[in-house]
């Protein structure tokens, strides 16, 4: 799976998402089959993957969930994963879309000027997976590209 980096970026500002910081996860409901990784930092891989956590599977035959930036859209997106038997291409398809059962792509944004705190609703088929907010900051770093001509 590949994240899309720098083709996220302005050519003549960037603003590049470099680590999350989460400052809190209110956690409302979690399955028992699930358990949540909750890195307070983490940084941008090589690929532009920056994910703020992970809800992972304690169960083979369930799939787990990454909480990544969206750079581009300036949202957090919610992605599923997981042993390709179990999580299909209309699995995934299913859950970006939210149809058959399956929710939580698209968390929803709290007080947009203020912060980034997400509210999220993941579900399965029959399945409520987890509820909660998380807040979090994005360390970035700032570049400028400039050209001049003397005539």
């Amino acid at each position: 799976m590949g994240w899309k980096g720098d083709r996220y970026h302005d050519e003549s500002i960037n603003r590049i998402a470099k680590a999350a910081r989460v400052n809190s996860w209110d956690k409302y409901h979690i399955d028992p089959d699930y358990e949540l990784n909750q890195p307070s930092r983490s940084e941008i891989d090589k690929q532009g993957l920056l994910k703020v956590g992970e809800l992972k599977a304690k169960k083979s035959d369930l799939p787990s969930f990454i909480f990544r930036w969206d750079e581009k859209a300036d949202s957090l997106d919610v992605d599923i994963q997981g042993d390709p038997d179990v999580v299909t291409g209309k699995v995934k398809g299913y859950f970006r879309r939210g149809t058959k059962g399956y929710k939580g792509h698209h968390p929803i944004r709290k007080e947009p000027l203020k912060n980034r705190t997400f509210e999220i609703d993941i579900c399965l088929p029959g399945k409520n997976v987890f509820r909660g907010c998380v807040t979090f900051g994005i360390d970035r770093e700032l570049g400028l590209r400039a050209t001049i001509s003397i005539v």
